[in-house]
């Protein structure tokens, strides 16, 4: 299930649907950031494509992402966004 484009693009709409509904930029930001980060930086460290396209590394990162937004006050990176 993980490794459909439709399935991500729900995901992803209902994470801007519930950032905007809370008030919380962060929480999208965050989301983002580490969507894109993690299947690239898994990729530069050769891990295997397979794993990479079949959405592992996203899913498991947009969790990690929003849950760094919610632990980490806003203070901290306040100056970035």
């Amino acid at each position: 299930m993980l490794n459909n484009a439709k399935t991500g693009a729900l995901l992803l709409i209902a994470i801007l649907v519930s950032g905007i509904e809370a008030g919380n930029s962060t929480v999208i930001i965050y989301a983002i950031t580490s969507a894109i980060l993690s299947p690239l930086l898994a990729y530069l460290m050769n891990y295997p494509k397979e794993d990479i396209s079949n959405g592992l590394w996203g899913y498991n990162a947009i969790l990690y992402g929003i849950a760094l937004s919610i632990f980490i006050p806003s203070t901290t990176f306040g100056m970035f966004f």
